[in-house]
C-alpha cells in the first residue's frame, strides 16, 4: 500500500495514491450516499408508501448509529494521512461502522421485499440475482471501510449486526402494523387525491394481494 494518500475528488474519502484498487473502493464507499439520493428521488416522484416507509426505516437506522457512535466514542484505526487530509472536526467516531450498518439494513430489508413481494411477479432467477447483487455490494463496502483504514474489522461486524436487527424489526412493523393502517387510510381518505400517495402489494382482508391506488 502506498505511503502517500489523496482525497477522492469532491469527497472527503481518502485512499492510497496510485492504488487503483483503493481508488475503486473509495468510490464503492460512496454507495450509501447514492442510495439515499435514489430514495429521495423515488419518494418525490413515485410516492409509493412502501418506498417511503423503507426510507424512513433507513433514516431511523442512521439515527441509531449516530447515537451509538457518540455514546461509545470509539476511535478509528490510526491513519495520519486521513487526519491530515480530512478537515478538523469532520471525522466521527469509529464504532459501529455507519456504512456497514447502513448497507446491512438496506440489504436485509430489500431482500425481504424481493422474497415476499417481487417474487410474485418476477422469475426466481431474477430475484436471486438481485439478492446476490445486494450481498456483493455489501461485501465491497465492508471491505472498503477496513482497507481504507476507516474502521477496525469488529466495528464493521458490529455495525452490520445492528443493521440486520433493525431491518428485521422495521420490516415486521411495516408489514404487520404500518402498511395495513396506512392502506386503510389511503382507501378511505379523500385527502389522498391531493397527496397522490400509492400503495402496492399490501395485505387485503388477511391475504397478500396486489393493489395499487392513486
Amino acid at each position: 500500500m502506498s505511503e502517500d494518500w489523496k482525497t477522492l475528488s469532491l469527497t472527503l474519502v481518502v485512499y492510497p495514491k496510485g492504488d487503483l484498487y483503493g481508488n475503486f473502493l473509495a468510490f464503492v464507499s460512496l454507495l450509501p450516499f447514492a442510495i439515499i439520493i435514489a430514495f429521495f428521488t423515488l419518494t418525490i416522484f413515485v410516492r409509493d408508501i412502501h418506498v417511503i416507509l423503507f426510507f424512513i426505516g433507513q433514516l431511523i437506522n442512521e439515527a441509531i448509529n449516530y447515537l451509538l457512535k457518540n455514546h461509545a466514542q470509539a476511535d478509528r484505526p490510526a491513519n495520519k494521512f486521513r487526519e491530515q487530509l480530512t478537515p478538523s472536526g469532520s471525522s466521527s467516531y469509529g464504532w459501529p461502522s455507519s456504512h456497514c450498518q447502513f448497507m446491512a439494513f438496506f440489504v436485509v430489508y430489500s431482500s425481504f421485499c424481493v422474497c415476499f413481494r417481487l417474487s410474485r411477479l418476477k422469475p426466481y432467477w431474477f430475484c436471486f440475482m438481485l439478492i446476490c447483487l445486494d450481498l456483493i455490494s455489501f461485501a465491497f463496502v465492508f471491505h472498503s471501510r477496513t482497507y481504507l483504514l476507516y474502521h477496525h474489522v469488529h466495528q464493521c461486524i458490529h455495525g452490520a449486526m445492528i443493521g440486520i436487527i433493525i431491518a428485521i424489526i422495521w420490516y415486521a412493523l411495516v408489514h404487520f402494523i404500518f402498511e395495513p393502517t396506512i392502506h386503510h387510510y389511503l382507501m378511505t381518505s379523500s385527502i389522498n387525491q391531493f397527496i397522490g400517495l400509492c400503495s402496492i402489494y399490501l395485505p387485503l382482508d388477511g391475504q397478500q394481494k396486489q393493489h395499487k391506488n392513486r
